[in-house]
């Protein structure tokens, strides 16, 4: 096989599918606690918690997709020239892959509360004591 191939082939594995169930899981449980922690100092503890813990472990899963890639790929150099794509191709992924992902969640957690606010509040017009609007 190629290194072209094997570069290819490593692009995806066991931890880069893992690193989208922390999100998912995480606006999951923040669903649930918004439908059933009454207090709102809990619900807002437990939703931070929730969002900090998602982005940790979705960084951690990130981090070795990428080792696994960079060590798959690193076997797989024979050459200078392949030694060099692997160490400056894969050895920013190693910080920036991470911390990207982590961002990502955060905001993706952040945005779903905020509509979980939003629709808790009430978007559409109240009906004052008066009966006006």
């Amino acid at each position: 096989m190629s290194f072209a191939e094997v570069w290819e082939q490593s692009r995806y594995n066991t931890w880069y599918w893992l690193a989208y169930a922390p999100p998912v899981l995480g606006a999951v449980a923040i669903v649930v606690l918004s439908l059933t922690v009454r207090s709102a100092a809990l619900r807002r503890t437990a939703k931070i918690l929730v969002t900090l813990f998602a982005a940790d472990i979705t960084a951690e899963f990130v981090f070795r997709s990428t080792q696994e890639k960079w060590d798959v790929r690193a076997a797989a150099a024979r050459t200078d020239e392949e030694e060099r794509a692997v160490t400056y191709g894969d050895g920013a992924n190693l910080l920036m892959a991470p911390t990207s992902a982590a961002f990502k969640t955060v905001c993706l957690l952040v945005v779903v509360q905020a509509g979980l606010t939003a629709a808790h509040s009430g978007s559409g017009s109240k009906v004052r004591r008066n009966g006006t609007r």
